[in-house]
């Protein structure tokens, strides 16, 4: 095998384990909602979109445009008024973040809550309401 070809595998199998790690902790990631879940909720705006998977309390923000503009925002607990918690998806052009209950603490949504996604990208904005009822 050519010094050349290996170079391009070590480049290949580094990139695949950063992805790997990127998904696995919930960091930003190739932009895709493509990824087997049946997303029960989506919303969007030029350059970013959000999808909310219940089950598992998963929220997904996606730049989806290089624009140079990340996608910020908040869930919020309507029940309570409180934030659960803010965002930011700021890796760049087609990549995403994954937030759920799995990382614990306040991504793990409570059960009956009624819960808002408010996120902007520039001068758009968008707000999203579920209750997370499973």
């Amino acid at each position: 095998m050519g010094l050349q070809v290996k170079r391009r595998l070590s480049r290949i199998t580094a990139v695949a384990a950063s992805l790997t790690a990127a998904v696995t902790l919930g960091i930003a990631g190739p932009a895709s909602a493509d990824d087997g879940i049946d997303w029960d909720h989506h919303w969007s705006v030029p350059g970013g979109d959000v999808y909310v998977e219940e089950h598992g309390d998963i929220v997904m923000v996606c730049d989806t445009k290089a624009d140079g503009k990340g996608v910020h925002g908040l869930v919020k607990d309507y029940y309570t008024g409180i934030i659960a918690y803010e965002f930011d998806e700021t890796a760049g052009a087609f990549t995403c973040i994954k937030l759920s209950a799995s990382m614990g603490g306040r991504y793990n949504l409570v059960e009956g809550h009624y819960y808002g996604v408010s996120f902007y990208v520039g001068d758009s904005h968008e707000v999203g309401f579920w209750t997370n009822d499973h």
